[in-house]
Order: C-alpha cells, then structure tokens, then sequence
C-alpha cells in the first residue's frame, strides 16, 4: 500500500482537505483503487519471504551453535531457537 501511496501522492493530495495540515478522511481513503499483484504473484512473494526468513532462521541457529561450541555455555532459552516468523497472507 504505501508504494501505491507514495506513487500516487499528488493526486491523493489533491483530494485532501484542510488548511496548513491537508486531512484525507475516511471516505476518500475508502474510495482509493489500489494496484496490487495477482493472486498468484502474491503467493510467490510470500514463498519467496517465507525461504529468506528460513534462511536467516538457519544462519542465527548457525551462530548460536558457533557461540555456545566456543564458549562452551548453553545458549539462554531465548537464544536456544530462533523465532520463526511468517509473512502475513492477509
């Protein structure tokens, strides 16, 4: 959305009201055509976000057992796996 925003902010600035601070209230937002992707496409970025994600997950698993072999300690329970974050599908 915001690159839709950013790539259409004249004309979304026309449309606002206001004096020194132009409002856009929530009519005018409500009526706003957005571009997004096909369906398919969406689902692709989302793969594709979901395999980086895997990837950093790997590499800080990768460093926590590199520190914890170094030193020798246990990694604190906050450290011991990473947490897997998911891009939303909303």
């Amino acid at each position: 959305m915001r690159l839709s925003f950013d790539a259409n902010y004249a004309a979304n600035r026309q449309l606002a009201s206001g004096g020194v601070q132009p409002n856009l209230n929530g009519g005018l937002i409500k009526d706003m055509v957005l571009s997004l992707p096909p369906s398919e496409e969406q689902h692709r970025i989302v793969a594709e976000v979901e395999r980086q994600f895997s990837f950093i997950d790997a590499l800080l698993l990768q460093r926590i057992r590199l520190e914890r072999a170094k030193t020798g300690n246990k990694p604190t329970a906050a450290k011991a796996k990473p947490q897997r974050r998911t891009a939303s599908r909303d």
